[in-house]
Order: C-alpha cells, then structure tokens, then sequence
C-alpha cells in the first residue's frame, strides 16, 4: 500500500507561508543529459518532499520539475527551504545532471479553491521564487517581518505582473555569492507600470512568448479597445531573454511617420550626433532589446518601412508591434488578438471576471451567483467580451444595476464614457475607440462599413456585392478585403457554405450610426429585405431537397432572414413578410425553437392586414407547419389546416393546399378523412411543381399516420430507392428512414429497423443539428423488438433526458410503447392492452413515424390474441393507468419482472 502524504498533513489556512521550488536550468540539462536528469529528479523529489513534510508542510502542486507548498508558520517554510537546501548541495548526482533549486518564500492569505490555493499571495512566492538563481532562497518582506531569523536585505525590485515594488531579503544558506537577481529592476526598461491585474490572457502571453522565440519581428491584430497593448506589456514582462532591456514606444501622438525611429531612440535613451534612424538602427543591431511599437494602424506603411530596415539587418533584437491590421513585412508573425471569453457556467469566464474585478476595485459589490451572474454574463456577451468596453461598463455601475445597464446597451455609445484611471484622449470612451479607426478608413471602405451594419449575423460575399454594390472608387472585395484586415469585418470558414463574414455588435451598431448619418438606412434595408426575400423564393420552397450546403446557408441567413422581417413588418411590407415567414416554415428544422414561436403570432399579424389570397393561404398552410414543428397541438393544427385548405382553394394554389391537406388528414387519422383527402392532396402535389410538397405527401400521407392501412413491404421497397440520393438532405428524406423504421419494425427485419435508425442520426450529424429524443428513443424501439432490456431502458433514459430538457408540459404517450413491445413479446397481451388505450386515450398524440407504425401494430396482435371481453377489461385498467409511474418502473424494471 502506497501512503500518500497529502492524507497525512493537513491543508492550512487563513495566513498560510507559501514556499515555491524551481530547477534553474532544466530544460537544457534535459536535452543533454535525459538518463542522468531522470535519475537526479527523482532524488531531487525524495529531498524536497522529505525537508517539507519533516517541518508540517502540506506539498499541493509538482508540475514539472517545481514544488509548491503551504506552511503554517513561516518558520517551519524557512526550515524546510534551509534544510533541502543543504541536502541538494550534499548529494551526488549523476555526471551532466547536476541540480540547483531556486526557492522563493512569502506570507499570505491563503485563497482556496478545489483543493488548490490561489490569488495575490501565490503569485507573488511564484514571483520571487523565478527571480532567484539556483541554490538561492529568497524571502518576501512580509514573511521576514513574522519570522526571528537573521535575513540578508536584497533591497526593492520590480517583479513581473506585480505593480508596486517588492522588498526582497535572502536566506543565507552557505555563504554563497549570487549574480543580482532576474528582476525587472536589474533590466533597463520604460515599461508602464500596471495597476490593476491582467484578466484571461495567460494562454495568450504564452503565445506570444512562443513567437517571439521564433521570429524578429510579432504583430499583435485586433479591434480597438481588444487589449493589444496590455497583453504586449505582459508579454514584455514576461521575457527574460533580452538582456539589453525592453522598451514601449507610443505611436498614438505621432503625426507622421517620420517621428518613428526619434520616438524609438528617446525610448532606449539613445544620445548623440549623427542621423536618429541609422543610430537607432546601429544600436538594435549591436543590443538584444525588445522593442514594443504600439498603435501604429495610422502610420501603417511607414512603421513598416522602419521595421524592414531593422530587420535587414543582423542581431538579436526583436519587435512587438500593436496595430489593427498587421505589417505585411517578411518574417511577420501574426496573432489576432481575441475578445475575452464568456462562458455560461457558473463563473462566467474571464469576461465576466474582469467585469466584477473592475466594479469591485471600484467599491461596487456584485454578486456571483444566480440571476445577478448570468445578467453580468449577458452584459459581456452584449458587449463582445472587448476589455475595453467591459471596463468602461463597470464604471456605470457605480450608479446603474447590472439589468438596468444591460438594458441601455443599444444606446453604449452615450452610456460608456469615461471611467476610472487615466486614458489616453481616444481611449476615454467607446466612441473615441470606434472614430479613431473610422477615421483611418478610406471612403469607399467607410461607406461598405456602414452598409453592412443591415446585416444582423453572418453573410456571404453574394449578399453583400447584391446590397452594397454602389460602394465607388474600387470594388467591393477590395474595400471588404481591407475591412477584414483592418479588424473591423471577421471571416468565418465554413467548409458547407464557404466564407462568410460578420462584424462584432459594437462596431455594427457603430457602423449603423453611420448609416443613419449618411441618409442611407432605408435604402439599403429595403436591399437587405428584398436581397433575402429574393433568395428564399428562389430555394426556400425546394430547400429540403437541395444539397446540405444549401441548407447549411438557410441556417446561418436565419438572422438575417428575421431582422428582414422586422423591418417589412415596420415598413408594412407585409407581401414581402408573408413570403419569408412562408419560407422559413418549411425550413423549420434550421429554426430555433424560441423563433418558431415567434413565427407563428407573426403569420397571425399579417393575417389581419390586406395581403393576396394566395399569401393568406400560403401563410395558414406556414401555421400549420409551424405548430407541428414547435406546437404539436392536433385541434390547432385542425383548425388552421381546415382554414387553409378554404383559402387554398379559393385562390387556387396548389402549394398551400397539398400541405394543408396533408395536415388536416395527419392529425384527423380516419379512413373517410384519408380517402377523401389523399387523391386531392397527390393531384395538388404534381401541379404546385414542388419536389419538397410531393416528397411531403409520400412521407405524411403514406408513411406516416396511415399504418394501419398500408403495406409495409411497398414502404420498405419504396424508401430503399431513396439510398442513391444520400447527397440530398432534408425533412422529406428523414421521414422516409423514418417511415422504413416502422415498416420494418412490424414486418420484423431488425436489421434493416437498425440501419435506418443510425442513418436517421448519421444525417443529424452531417447537419450539426441537436440530437432529437427521437433519435436515441428509435434505436430503444429497435432493441425492444430484439428483446434486449437493458439496452432498451438506456436508450429510452436518453430519450427522457433530451426530452425533458426540451420541453414543457404533458409526459409524451411514445414512452409507453416500450413496455407494451415487451408486453406483447412476453405473451402478456392483458398488459399490452391497457398500454395502447392509455396510448389511445392520453390528450398528447404519439408522435408520429415508427410510434404510429407499432401502435396499430401492436393493437392489431392485441385483438388477435384476447377476446372482446379481456380487452375491455385491459381498457379500463389502461385509461386508469399513472402514465409518469408506469414509464418510471418501466426504466429501472429487472427482466425478471417481464417473464
């Protein structure tokens, strides 16, 4: 048995002493000596875990190479550290693999969390520590102010990450001497000092270390406000390897790229005669220092005219520049710099952190949890997780709620002005940040800016060359090109859709600000609306049928497609509404369900205005859709679908009176209703032309509710023909692998019931769509008829999941088919009888496809099997039955209890 000494001391808290160990040198010591490190680590471990558990301490981190521990008393920390010091220097250690340890000590309020320790007392002991050099112990001011040993003073130093100066002392071990500390204090530097901590950019400041090894020359990208500058300070002082210093040089005030390399050498404290650029040149060339160009998007081609120079010649000097579009000057190395993250679990992410923190330092208290978090997390989102934007935020909430400042976020501009600390002029508010980048376009890239503010979401090269053609003086993939570049407009990569692009919520309500100021809204919304109205008439009413890029274009216009909605309902264009709600019903699998809902009270407003009669029946025949897809209510999809079926007729449109007909006869689901609807609903299929109505017809009228009346064998034959056409995607193909499930369910080929029950998934997948309670529960109808329980209770639980998740209200009748398949398959058909009438009996309609098939199927054996009187006996017990209690013992049931 192993002892794990973590089980035998326990954690400290409250004011904790915090020692951190690092190897100095490892990393090369490896590379040239990989047996002998091996070894010389493992030894190192036995000594520094002994010296720290022998004096109390509690060891909770070894990453690497490096231990972090906690004491109780900073004396016993002072004890371990002297004595695993005199034993590192004791031991023996295999040629090549010789170990030194830095130590550094500090004294803190120990922050706790998931057995870890963080905050300000662990950073500054990691701090000290990295600033040591091998066989050095190095002790905070605080810890030297608690503990009665005899210190050597180091004196003040600037540590990295840490704003104030940090009084440093030192353990004498062994008499040795030591060169002077890796502090920033010993490096010559102008790098502003940061006060407040730099939140979510650790990932990034590795990043930009890893590049930095890499190339000469790093160009930090992104929109204003993003935190190009902090993380470039960071990242500086992070860096140990310029040993010449590292220097910021602030573009901002510059007038002309002239003032470049002056601004340089007054950073570096370059004197004497002679020309300024071939000094500052020289000095680069003979130093290794790292120089940090900041904001240089308004003297683009002359900082990267100076940049060339430096790089063409040799030396070790390096660059980091900011800017909203990179250099384009060989050997530049690029990273974009991102918005803060926001998550939506429970602390919100980084975004959400750096909103508190400033609100905090600020004397602002806020919550962290419930309804207050996730409003702090929206007003992030609402504001693009830009750090700037954020902190200016948190400034208004010294006077303002979180809810009544997300509530005033359209009108950011007015609202974030200001904020705590000093800025420089353009950084004072929001609006500064965006007219500084306005002001560097050029005017055909001002006025494509603009026009693009129509957009709501992504969109595509073809939508925006339709809507904002007019752009002048060059053409329009230039002008987006140069957006793209400049940090403005972002491209996504889709490999269904090819490239789409978007803007960030801040710049487009920016960019709308602009729009209106040109006198150009109106116009060119009524482009937007007509450019999508065009498109969904053109493919919309064939969609399903198109190929799966088609679709996946469907999804990402929904935005787009919704705000041109808006717009025709506010301009009472309501023809042109009419056609878009039309055409997103029948895409309603692209629809989120919150929008669904949406659609159906707008049909009931256009309803009421003057439209054709065409558009009025085409809308009820959209109603009808849309309740099925979001409210699968039979009365009211009865009601609708009978309205529609009148007004289809009356305006003699063949397309809204096949779905109407469809639907009236899929809820109504009596033979009279099918023999009268059916003929009339194929003949209105063929004229309308559409391969979507007539696939919709075969799916609802022959597969779908009419089981009873079928022949399954012609339905697998019949669907099987479908296979060749696996390119095309869409309602019409699921419902057929859909129907083929059913058929072959009852006619008892599993093998095939459980081909279409993985392709009914597979085709999910290829849409990246959410994974319906249909799709495990289809699979559970599958291993029911193979008589395997346990797999079947799994799925079903699945299922359950999904479906609860989902949706609100009455349990679903679909569950119970699963005890009745066993029911009937055990030969309990007194069981399975009460089963289907609580099926037939329950308000909810099953809900459709393979449940329907098994339903009329397993009614069908139940009346061969009982006579009239046990099944009227199973009928009454089964409209008393608990529908939640029966699928609850159905769940966890044993086999043994379906013998």
């Amino acid at each position: 048995m192993v002892c794990d000494p973590l089980d035998m001391v326990e954690r400290p808290t409250g004011t904790v002493t915090f020692l951190f160990t690092d190897i100095e040198g490892s990393t090369r010591r490896w590379e040239e000596h990989r047996v002998g490190m091996q070894v010389a680590l493992e030894q190192h471990d036995v000594i520094l875990r002994s010296a720290i558990e022998s004096n109390g301490g509690y060891v909770f981190s070894t990453a690497g190479d490096a231990f972090a521990a906690a004491f109780t008393r900073a004396g016993d920390a002072l004890e371990a550290a002297q004595n695993a010091q005199k034993a590192l220097a004791d031991a023996s250690w295999p040629e090549g693999a010789e170990i030194r340890v830095r130590m550094g000590v500090h004294t803190g309020e120990a922050q706790e969390r998931d057995g870890d320790y963080f905050g300000p007392a662990v950073n500054k002991a990691a701090r000290i520590m990295s600033a040591g050099h091998g066989g050095q112990v190095l002790v905070s001011s605080v810890t030297a102010g608690v503990v009665g040993v005899d210190l050597i003073e180091l004196g003040e130093h600037r540590l990295k990450d840490l704003g104030e100066p940090e009084r440093i002392l030192q353990l004498d071990v062994s008499n040795a001497a030591f060169p002077p500390l890796r502090t920033l204090s010993m490096v010559r530097n102008n790098l502003p000092v940061q006060r407040t901590p730099l939140v979510g950019r650790d990932a990034d400041i590795a990043r930009v270390l890893e590049l930095l090894a890499d190339s000469r020359l790093v160009t930090l990208t992104g929109i204003g406000g993003v935190g190009k500058t902090r993380l470039a300070l960071a990242a500086a002082g992070a860096v140990e390897s310029f040993a010449d210093g590292a220097f910021f040089v602030d573009l901002t005030p510059l007038g002309s790229g002239e003032q470049v390399p002056a601004s340089v050498a007054d950073a570096i404290g370059l004197q004497g005669g002679g020309r300024v650029e071939d000094q500052v040149l020289e000095f680069l060339r003979l130093r290794r220092v790292l120089i940090i160009l900041d904001n240089c998007e308004h003297l683009i081609d002359d900082v990267a005219e100076f940049v060339d120079k430096v790089l063409d010649r040799d030396g070790d000097s390096k660059l980091l520049v900011t800017s909203r579009e990179d250099l384009e000057v060989d050997g530049e190395r690029t990273l974009r710099v991102s918005s803060l993250r926001v998550d939506d679990d429970a602390d919100g992410g980084p975004a959400v952190e750096l909103l508190i923190g400033r609100a905090e330092a600020a004397g602002v208290e806020l919550s962290r949890t419930g309804e207050q978090q996730h409003v702090l997390a929206q007003i992030c989102k609402r504001l693009d997780g830009i750090p700037l934007a954020i902190e200016l935020a948190a400034a208004q909430l010294a006077h303002l709620s979180p809810s009544d400042l997300q509530s005033r976020l359209d009108q950011r501009f007015d609202l974030l002005s200001g904020g705590r600390g000093r800025r420089r002029q353009r950084q004072q508010t929001l609006q500064a940040v965006m007219d500084w980048s306005w002001e560097l376009l050029t005017p055909p890239e001002q006025a494509l800016l603009a026009r693009l503010a129509v957009f709501t979401g992504p969109w595509d090269l073809a939508a925006s060359e339709a809507i904002c053609i007019e752009v002048s003086d060059g053409s329009l993939t230039a002008a987006l090109g140069s957006l793209v570049h400049k940090s403005l407009v972002q491209r996504l990569d889709d490999s269904m859709v090819g490239s789409s692009y978007r803007m960030l919520e801040t710049v487009r309500l920016y960019a709308q600000q602009k729009l209106v100021e040109r006198g150009e809204a109106d116009q060119f919304r009524n482009r937007h609306l007509g450019f999508y109205a065009n498109r969904i008439e053109q493919e919309g009413l064939d969609v399903h049928m198109l190929s799966m890029a088609h679709i996946a274009q469907y999804r990402r216009d929904n935005s787009n497609i919704r705000a041109a909605i808006d717009w025709a309902l506010t301009t009472g264009q309501y023809e042109a509404a009419a056609s878009l709600v039309i055409a997103g019903s029948v895409n309603n699998f692209s629809i989120p369900a919150a929008n669904g809902a949406e659609l159906i009270d707008i049909a009931d407003l256009l309803l009421a205005q003057d439209i054709s009669a065409v558009a009025k029946a085409r809308l009820l025949a959209a109603q009808a859709w849309l309740f099925w897809a979001f409210k699968p209510e039979p009365a009211g999809v009865l009601e609708i679908s009978d309205r529609a079926i009148t007004a289809a007729r009356e305006a003699n449109d063949p397309f809204a009176l096949a779905q109407a007909l469809i639907f009236a006869t899929f809820y109504r689901g009596d033979r009279a209703t099918w023999d009268r609807n059916y003929p009339e609903a194929t003949a209105a299929a063929a004229a309308c032309g559409s391969t979507l109505v007539q696939e919709l017809v075969n799916s609802f009228l022959v597969h779908s509710p009419q089981y009873q009346w079928s022949d399954h064998r012609l339905i697998v034959d019949q669907v099987r023909s479908y296979e060749p056409r696996h390119d095309l995607i869409g309602v019409g193909l699921l419902g057929s692998y859909s129907s083929m499930l059913g058929a072959a369910l009852v006619v008892g080929d599993v093998e095939l019931a459980s081909w279409a029950a993985d392709q009914y998934i597979a085709i999910h997948d290829r849409l990246a769509l959410p994974l319906p309670w249909y799709s495990p529960f289809n699979r559970a109808l599958v291993a029911a008829q193979q008589g395997d329980l346990t797999r079947a209770q799994s799925l079903m639980r699945a299922a359950h999941e999904i479906e609860q998740a989902s949706r609100v209200g009455a349990t679903r009748p679909d569950w119970l088919l699963l005890p009745a398949i066993f029911a009937a398959n055990d030969g309990r058909y007194a069981d399975c009888a009460a089963l289907i009438e609580a099926i037939r009996s329950n308000p909810v309609p099953l809900s459709g496809g393979p449940n329907l098939a098994l339903y009329f199927h397993l009614r069908n054996r139940v009346r061969d099997a009982l006579d009239p009187e046990a099944i009227a006996a199973a009928r009454v017990k089964g409209r008393t039955l608990d529908v939640d209690d029966t699928i609850a013992s159905f769940l966890f049931a044993a086999r043994s209890e379906h013998n």
